[in-house]
This record gives structure tokens, C-alpha cells and sequence, in this order.
């Protein structure tokens, strides 16, 4: 008859209760049926469930199903009563065995024991977990680089550290990889037991790779990542000045959920300098702009009451960079979001089409307007309470819409404008003060909507547009600086065409065309099949009576394009739901009683709360 326990407890004391330390094992052959495993298992048993003081023992029955020690060998556990009456082990116990197994069993298995003290068994479990490892293990990786990964800055006489273990804390030696490529193919050191290297005399404004291959005296071995750091710029050069005076301030709240970011920053030897933006809700915020030259940056529309952390580091041409501090700022919440009329200018007649942005690159927004009679842009003079007028072509005849972007990719707004049947941008010559015209298309048959970007992917401005009277839809590609363009029609019938605007609709990475055509009634996306070469039409809705304009964005925050319109005789400001699927949408009416309407925009206006 098998030993009863004298003290049935309604779990398993055993696999709740005690640890199993040192569970590496080695195993190695014997012969062709058969091997070893040594290993060293230290136990402790941390709670009985019962009140005892007396010595008790375990016995080692048995390891898996395939491993063999002798029966019952015996281990001493002493305990002692400890809090509410448990009995708590006071000592560890060390257990050491060899024994014999059958077959492959590196991997896991388990430890079956059995706990007595006098008087009888008092406890058994089978389910305590081992690992059995074949052999030797690798080195663990090389960790902790000096210089820090990606670090910049850093001296052209530097050292490279290192730390690295081992497992079985064999002794190691290092294979060092360093140069300017990534991954390293430079070997400047083998074999070297200690953990630093001196690669020399380095370059100035250089970025070095470097990785290290540590070895362990049983011929295993393992790589280390590749990491990199830039050497600081030329010597006796002065990094710039640390970036101040934030907008807004640091620690603002009830900000606009539009915000402009500016900044200033110098240099000590007035060296043209650019910055990284960093930006994000978290506290270290991620990188949002790379080398840009201008002191704000835009982030786009942000939620309600929620604090935003932004950092700027400033970079000189000598390789030199500071970071600022972090700042940060709460935007309000939609209770404090209110609405006050300012008018830019109350005879500005025959007003077709307004656009924002900072045209004069001093960090604040300015606004252009596009009239019967030309194309004008307003200087804000500070905070929108005051405005200057520039005009940038008086002779521009019906136009019907003005867009601005950088378009010769020289770093400033440029200005385009649609009207009779021209497609024309403005050349910023500098500062907003003067302008020179450069006409895309001359033959535009009535020319009613213009956008810019990049349609082809290859990293310029293409302009797109939407002809009426020819029922168009257009686009041009820039030969890289706006001086050339090439004509490639998307859709030569689709009557009407009143409005265009382009953004990846189908989520593939590529830019995609959406258009409202007033007598077709449509509102259209066209799916870019690959560098603007090719489209296949797609209708979201074929009765939007006299649909007027098109726009999208991601209107119920699920990740995907939705669609938004206008129609001037439905009298209707609609959204069609994105369903994830290229063929389907649903549509939302969100509005109505338009009575006039050329161009429509989106954004989360009452953070969050999205009736339909």
C-alpha cells in the first residue's frame, strides 16, 4: 500500500511553494544509446501549510519520464515556525546527482519529489520545471557601447567599451568590427580578452560603425549589434547656442489644437544651422521633422486637454549639435474652445477660395485669397489682430483657387493658383516680398481647383488639377524644380470637374486622386496603380447633386481614409465612411443648406464626439 499524507492540502503546496535555482544542466554523450546529465538543482521549499518545528526531508524521486537517479535519495530541509503558524525553511538545500537517460531530452522537463517527516509522507509534486541544455552555452551578448548608440558629438580620440558574461562564466575574448560602413567589415582587433579598444585618430563629422563578436574558450561564439556614433565637427568650431523662448511656453495650457511650435536659436560663429524636431504625448517625445531649416514647425491637428512634450536640437554645418530642454504644453479642452470673427479684409471682392500658412517664414500663419482679379496673400503682423496685404498677381484673371507649398524645393511657400484656364505657381523669390509666375498649363479649359504633392513618389512637387468646362482631371509632373512639367490626364471625362485632392485612400503607401464633378453629380477616388502611370476609377457616390468639392481625412478616428463633400443643389456637407474596403463605403450626412461652396476641409472639431 502506498504512504497516505498525513496532511491532505487542497493544492500543490510543491509547485506553488518551492523554487527551483541552478535548473541549467549539461548533457554529454556517453555512447551511441545513452548519456549524462550532471547537474546542480538547489531547492528551497518556502511555506508548509501545516505548524510543525520538526526536521523534514526531501526525496529526490525522479527527473521526466526517461530519467534515472537512485530512488529515494534523501535531502534534509530544516524549518521553522514562522508568521501565523507556517512552517518556513530556515536553510537551503543543494542538491547534486548524476544520472543516466535515454534518448534526447534537451528542452524542458520536470523534477518529481516527495517531502517527509516523521511519521510519513507528508507532500508530493511531479511538476517543478528544469531546463536540460545540450553542452556548452554561447556567450551572452555584448552590451552596454561606449559612446552610447547613435550618440553624436562625441571626440575624434575616443575609446570603445563594452560589457559581455558567459553563462558558465568561462573566460571570453573579443573580435572587434569597426568603420565607416554599416555593418563594419573591419577586423582592428582579434582575440583581445578585455572589453575596450582604441580605433585611433578618428575623422571629424564622421559617422562610425562598430560591433563586437564575443568568443568563449569552447569555441562558441556570439555577435553583438551594430552600433554607431558621429564624431564632433571640426576643431575650434563652437556648437550652436541651446534652443530658447518656446511658443508656446513651456508648461502653456488652454492652447489652440492648431498650434504653430517657434523657437529661437544662434550660433556662436553665426553658422547656418537646422534642426531636428521631436514632438509627441510622450515625455520623451519621438523625432517628427529631420534637418529642417526654419524655426516653427506645424504638428498638424491635436486632441483636446491633452499635454503634448516637444524637444528642438539644433545642428550647425561643422557637425556640431545642442539639444534644448523639453518643453511641453496642454491644449484646451472643448469647453474653452470658443469662437471670435476677425475679418483680414472686408473688400477683397469676388473672394473664391482662401488658404493658410506661413508664407514669409517667421513662424506665424498667413492667409492667401484668390478673386476675380488675382491671387493676394495677408502678412500677419503678430497673434492674427493685425495684417499687412501683398499682392502676388493682380493680372491673374477668374481665379478660382490658390494652394501653397514648396514646389522648387528651395525650403520657402510657394504659391499655385487655378483660373480661366491656367495652372500657375508663384515663385517665392524670398521672404513673401516678391513673386515670379511660371505657367504649368496655359490650355486648362476653365480651370476651377488646384493641389500639390507628390504623386509619382519620387520625392518632388507634382501639381494636380480639375478643369470644368473640359470635364478634367489632371496631373503634372515637376522634372524637379518647377521649371519643366509633364501632362498626365486621370480622367478625361468626368463632367464638370470642380474640385481635386490627392492622399492615399486605400492605405498601400501611394498617393491616390479624389474629385467632385458638379454635373456628373460624382464624388471619385482613383487608385494609383503605381507612379501615377496608371488609375482605376472607383465612385463613392454618382448622385451627390452638384457636388462642389472633395476632401479627406480620417474623419472617426479608425485609422483609415474617410471622404468628406460638398454639394451646392443637394444643399449637403457629407462624409462617406472608409468600410476597409476599396469597393464600399457608407455614407453620413452631416450638414445642409449649403448654398455656395468651392473648397472643403476636416478636422476633429468636438474631440471625439462623432454623431452621425
Amino acid at each position: 500500500m502506498p504512504e497516505e499524507p498525513l496532511y491532505e492540502n487542497p493544492y500543490d503546496p510543491l509547485s506553488e511553494n518551492f523554487e527551483v535555482r541552478g535548473v541549467r544542466l549539461n548533457q554529454r554523450d556517453i555512447d551511441d544509446s545513452a548519456s549524462v546529465v550532471e547537474g546542480v538543482v538547489q531547492g528551497k521549499l518556502k511555506a508548509l501549510a501545516d505548524q510543525t518545528t520538526e526536521p523534514v526531508e526531501i526525496r529526490f524521486l525522479n527527473v521526466g519520464h526517461k530519467l534515472f537517479t537512485p530512488e529515494n535519495e534523501k535531502f534534509n530541509f530544516t524549518v521553522q515556525t514562522g508568521d501565523e503558524g507556517i512552517a518556513v525553511v530556515r536553510d537551503v538545500a543543494q542538491l547534486d546527482w548524476t544520472f543516466k537517460i535515454e534518448g534526447d531530452t534537451v528542452g524542458q522537463t520536470y523534477l518529481e519529489i516527495e517531502l517527509f517527516r516523521e511519521g510519513g509522507r507528508i507532500y508530493q509534486a511531479s511538476s517543478i520545471p528544469i531546463e536540460v541544455f545540450m553542452g556548452n552555452m554561447a556567450p551572452n551578448t555584448p552590451s552596454s557601447p561606449d559612446p552610447a548608440d547613435n550618440a553624436t558629438g562625441i571626440s575624434i580620440s575616443t575609446s570603445l567599451t563594452w560589457s559581455c558574461t558567459d553563462p558558465e562564466d568561462d573566460p571570453l575574448t573579443y573580435d572587434v568590427y569597426f568603420d565607416t560602413s554599416n555593418p563594419p567589415t573591419t577586423q582592428v582587433s582579434t582575440g583581445q580578452t578585455g572589453t575596450i579598444c582604441d580605433p585611433g585618430t578618428l575623422d571629424y563629422n564622421t559617422t562610425y560603425y562598430w560591433k563586437i563578436i564575443a568568443q568563449d574558450n569552447q569555441d562558441h561564439s556570439t555577435d553583438g549589434s551594430v552600433w554607431s556614433f558621429t564624431t564632433t565637427g571640426a576643431e575650434g568650431n563652437q556648437p550652436p547656442d541651446t534652443p530658447s523662448n518656446p511658443s508656446p511656453s513651456d508648461n502653456a495650457t488652454g492652447i489652440s489644437t492648431s498650434p504653430a511650435l517657434n523657437w529661437t536659436c544662434s550660433d556662436p560663429e553665426e553658422d547656418p544651422l537646422t534642426y531636428d524636431v521631436y514632438f509627441g504625448t510622450a515625455t520623451e517625445p519621438p523625432l517628427a521633422s529631420e534637418n529642417q531649416g526654419e524655426t516653427s514647425y506645424y504638428p498638424g491637428m491635436l486632441d483636446h486637454n491633452t499635454t503634448y512634450y516637444w524637444k528642438i536640437v539644433a545642428h550647425d554645418d561643422h557637425g556640431n549639435s545642442t539639444p534644448g530642454g523639453v518643453w511641453s504644453f496642454t491644449t484646451a479642452t472643448f469647453a474653452e474652445v470658443s469662437w471670435t470673427k476677425h475679418t483680414i479684409d472686408g473688400e477683397f471682392e469676388s473672394a473664391m477660395s482662401v488658404y493658410a500658412t506661413d508664407v514669409d517664414g517667421d513662424g506665424d500663419t498667413d492667409v492667401l485669397g484668390a478673386a476675380w482679379d488675382g491671387i493676394t496673400w495677408w502678412e500677419n503682423m503678430g497673434g492674427g489682430a493685425n495684417w499687412t496685404e501683398h499682392t502676388i498677381d493682380d493680372e491673374f484673371n477668374f481665379a478660382r483657387c490658390v494652394y501653397a507649398t514648396n514646389v522648387d524645393g528651395d525650403g520657402d511657400t510657394d504659391v499655385l493658383g487655378a483660373g480661366a484656364d491656367n495652372i500657375t505657381w508663384w515663385e517665392n523669390m524670398g521672404g513673401g516680398a516678391g513673386w515670379t509666375g511660371h505657367t504649368i498649363d496655359g490650355e486648362f479649359s476653365s480651370a476651377n481647383s488646384v493641389y500639390a504633392t507628390d504623386v509619382d513618389g519620387d520625392g518632388d512637387t507634382d501639381v494636380l488639377g480639375a478643369a470644368y468646362y473640359a470635364g478634367y482631371i489632371a496631373w503634372w509632373e515637376n522634372w524637379g524644380d518647377g521649371a519643366g512639367w509633364t501632362e498626365h490626364t486621370i480622367d478625361g471625362e468626368f463632367d464638370g470637374a470642380m474640385s481635386v485632392y490627392a492622399t492615399d485612400v486605400d492605405g498601400d503607401g501611394d498617393t491616390d486622386v479624389l474629385g467632385a464633378a458638379n454635373w456628373a453629380d460624382d464624388i471619385t477616388w482613383w487608385e494609383n496603380m503605381g507612379g501615377g502611370e496608371e488609375w482605376t476609377k472607383h465612385t463613392i457616390d454618382g448622385e451627390f447633386s452638384g457636388a462642389q468639392s472633395v476632401y479627406a481625412t480620417d474623419v472617426d478616428g479608425d485609422g483609415d481614409t474617410d471622404i468628406l463633400g460638398a454639394a451646392y443643389y443637394a444643399y449637403d456637407i457629407t462624409w462617406w465612411e472608409n468600410m476597409s474596403s476599396r469597393e464600399e463605403s457608407s455614407e453620413h450626412t452631416t450638414g445642409s443648406k449649403l448654398t455656395e461652396g468651392l473648397c472643403g476641409s476636416a478636422t476633429d472639431v468636438d474631440a471625439g464626439d462623432h454623431r452621425k
